[in-house]
């Protein structure tokens, strides 16, 4: 007896995550204020602190040393990341011997504008800079004007009143660093201007110092989108959490290990946590990318920053908020930063050496012309203002920028898809990389399985098969087994609303006509396909995940396998009275579709077939990797026939897809 039914699901794809792996165990305690924020690294050494700082003035890596010389050599300091992309500061210190405020203090004798960064500000969206500051929009209109010197020459002067407006914060800067006997910048800018003031040429002198102040300026509005996916990743963690006895709201920094919370619907999972009581759809695709929600029930794991979507659940919290699952997102993001890459180490060994020899090249240029010919004053001011020129498009500023900041995009546009990058070397690696390996169901596929067909071996046990086949699934999170969910509670429902009709009604035209519409489906017109009520809180008990070959769990004292044809061979439960089901099976496979069995003991007693759609954007991303001379490859837990017939839609050649892998064969067989 068999019927076909087709159940949409409309969910979509499961995208899974792998988080890297953290060297040691981290708790940390968070004190919040309007001022500051500090995260406590290690509660057994007192005293260690993590400040992070939001310094304006970091214009490119060039000033990365200067930052850390200003701050490593402090009593209690042990470590300095400096991310220039985001213009932040991280300082690992002994609070005890050098506070935050000493810290933005010394920064700010630097001239680059410190000042410690609270968890608050860090998430809020940064504040869109529509214009520059008043002195340096004042100093731009001056510039503009002195450039109309040709028609009234008194107007030139009007570049003087520019160069005073704009040079100022320059000035400190430039300071800070030659005090240090360092050459940044800023030096370089300041060279030139007054290089071409001493020549008179007050027009070219303004257009250096304002040009690059509003080069400055452009440079913050572009890093700004660095900072605001930063924001978006810490804007993941929960802020409060609610105690289910008292109903109290606390900070979710409060929260401690086996305290009972309550979540509503709609509302964030403030740590990782076990459910006790209630049932839920839990959404993570905050953290996984997969759009997919799951039930959660009594004994189930949830995470933090997962949002509850339908029901109601009282938690017992495991972790605390420092050391959860969106914490650790968050501080890997953060460490990736300052874990610099091979090309970011060269570019900035490379701007330590390239400024001062750029220095001695025009200071040479422009004096050795002199010593020749010292009466040639017309042919030695050019040598002098090509020394200047020198100075100022020899700067390697954009080059120091643009790097950074690609690689902080990157790492934190992961970070928001649920992809965590361990550093920037691994960004680089990929540059290198020639092969790519695609697993097929929600990664080319939608993962958005549904039923196109399921038929019965044994019709007296179809409603014994309908149960346990949805028990069984319930306790899975992979995408076919959400559609067999879908399918068996869409049978139940149904069946109940014929009964409904049946009973209230008596309508026998409505019987005869379900009757009819399911011996049209192939199945028989006497039966009822009841599975037991979706809404019941009974699972499947000793649930196992056979890798590479389906789920088993017991039902009624009695193991059920729900799994493709290789598990039912090394069950050795196929012979003589499956032949038939074995080669609709293979027909169904060879058509593209991925099919399995549902086994009661050591009974098949169902066959099912479930299909998938290849995602809009697969062939185009397999088709680019293709023109940049990349091989391209699938590795598959599915059949041959689904893998080939993927392969074949989104332009990978048969020869290099791998199909029926368990987890462990696809790592040796790549």
């Amino acid at each position: 007896c068999s019927w076909g039914r087709r159940v949409s699901n409309p969910m979509a794809t499961a995208v899974r995550s792998e988080y890297a792996q953290r060297l040691g165990s981290r708790e940390a305690k968070g004190e919040e204020s309007v001022e500051m924020h500090v995260i406590t690294l290690d509660e057994k050494s007192e005293g260690a602190t993590r400040t992070a700082l939001f310094v304006s003035g970091l214009c490119c890596s060039a000033e990365t040393s200067l930052v850390e010389r200003l701050l490593t050599g402090l009593p209690g300091v042990s470590r300095v990341d400096v991310s220039v992309a985001t213009k932040t500061v991280h300082v690992r210190h002994d609070a005890k011997r050098t506070n935050e405020n000493q810290l933005v203090t010394i920064l700010n004798q630097a001239g680059l504008g410190a000042r410690v960064q609270s968890e608050a500000s860090t998430a809020a969206k940064p504040a869109s800079h529509g214009w520059p500051k008043w002195n340096i929009a004042l100093a731009t209109v001056l510039f503009v004007t002195s450039l109309f010197s040709f028609l009234y020459p008194p107007l030139q002067f009007l570049a003087l009143g520019a160069i005073l407006f704009s040079a100022p914060s320059l000035l400190v800067r430039a300071y800070a660093s030659l005090r240090r006997c360092e050459l940044d910048i800023q030096c370089l800018i300041l060279l030139a201007c007054f290089g071409a003031v001493a020549i008179e040429s007050f027009v070219e002198g303004a257009a250096v110092v304002v040009l690059f102040c509003l080069s400055e300026w452009v440079e913050d509005r572009a890093t700004q989108q660095a900072r605001e996916a930063m924001a978006q990743v810490v804007a993941l963690r929960p802020e409060s959490a609610r105690l289910a006895k008292s109903q109290k709201v606390i900070p979710v920094e409060d929260v401690k290990v086996g305290m009972m919370l309550e979540v509503a619907s709609g509302e964030k999972v403030p740590v990782d946590a076990t459910v006790v009581s209630g049932s839920a759809l839990i959404n993570a695709s905050i953290l996984t990318g997969e759009s997919l929600p799951r039930r959660v029930e009594a004994n189930s794991s949830v995470s933090a920053g997962t949002i509850n979507m339908d029901g109601h659940l009282v938690v017992r919290a495991e972790r605390s908020a420092a050391t959860s699952t969106v914490g650790k997102l968050v501080d890997l993001v953060n460490e990736a930063q300052a874990n610099k890459s091979p090309t970011e180490r060269t570019i900035e060994r490379f701007a330590r050496w390239y400024t001062p020899v750029v220095v001695l090249t025009a200071v040479l240029l422009a004096t050795i012309p002199w010593m020749v010919h010292p009466h040639d004053t017309e042919h030695n001011l050019q040598y002098t203002r090509n020394a200047l020129v020198l100075l100022v498009i020899a700067c390697p500023c954009a080059l120091l920028v643009s790097t950074p900041i690609t690689y902080v995009c990157a790492l934190a546009t992961g970070a928001k898809n649920g992809v965590v990058v361990k550093g920037t070397p691994y960004v680089d690696a990929l540059s290198k990389a020639k092969l790519f390996v695609f697993d097929k169901t929600g990664t080319l596929t939608e993962g958005s399985f549904m039923v196109t067909a399921f038929a019965c071996i044994d019709a007296e046990r179809r409603r014994e098969t309908l149960e346990a086949l949805y028990e069984v699934e319930r306790c899975s999170s992979h995408p076919i087994a959400r559609a067999l969910v879908l399918f068996a509670s869409e049978i139940h429902r149904r069946s109940e609303e014929e009964d409904d009709d049946n009973d209230d009604d008596n309508d026998n035209d409505n019987d005869q006509h379900s009757q009819g519409e399911r011996a049209k489906a192939g199945g028989s017109p006497t039966g009822d396909a009841r599975a037991r009520a979706p809404g019941a809180p009974r699972l499947a008990t000793g649930f196992r995940v056979e890798n590479g070959r389906g789920v088993s769990g017991v039902v009624k004292g009695e193991r059920v396998y729900v799994g493709n044809t290789r598990m039912m061979r090394d069950l050795g439960v196929l012979g003589e009275s499956t032949r038939l089901a074995e080669q609709r099976v293979k027909d169904w496979e060879a058509d593209g579709g991925t099919a399995g069995w549902v086994c009661l003991g050591s009974s098949p007693v169902a066959i099912w077939c479930v299909s998938d759609s290849v995602r809009a954007e697969a062939r185009s991303a397999v088709m680019s990797l293709d023109r940049e001379g990349m091989f391209v490859s699938i590795m598959t837990g599915d059949n041959a026939g689904a893998a080939h017939k993927v392969a074949s839609e989104v332009g990978v050649p048969g020869s290099r897809v791998y199909a029926q892998l368990a987890p462990n064969e696809k790592v040796s067989t790549a």
